[in-house]
């Protein structure tokens, strides 16, 4: 995604206390090239946002940082999730 954008430099994140749907916005992302949206694959309450995660999102996306912090309201969404190689190989075809 940070090539698609060509570089991100903002990011702006729903507050906590937000409610979101799985499949629904959490936020957005700009780069230099394209916006898009941040699309949660869980549904809960958010209760904790990291705006400054846009530096570790270009240098180590897989192990530094974080974005949110969700109280699920559907635990049971989790089991649906990809591992970080399944959605690799899910974008790589």
């Amino acid at each position: 995604m940070v090539e698609i954008l060509g570089e991100p430099y903002n990011i702006s994140l729903l507050p906590a206390g937000t409610s979101i749907d799985a499949g629904g916005p959490f936020g957005a992302i700009e780069g230099y090239k394209m916006n898009a949206d941040l699309i949660t694959p869980v549904s809960g309450v958010i209760t904790q946002t990291n705006n400054s995660v846009i530096a570790y999102i270009t240098n180590d996306p897989y192990n530094s940082g974080w974005i949110l912090v969700i109280q699920l309201t559907k635990p049971e969404e989790l089991k649906s999730l990809l591992t970080s190689q399944n959605y690799k190989n899910l974008v790589a075809n």
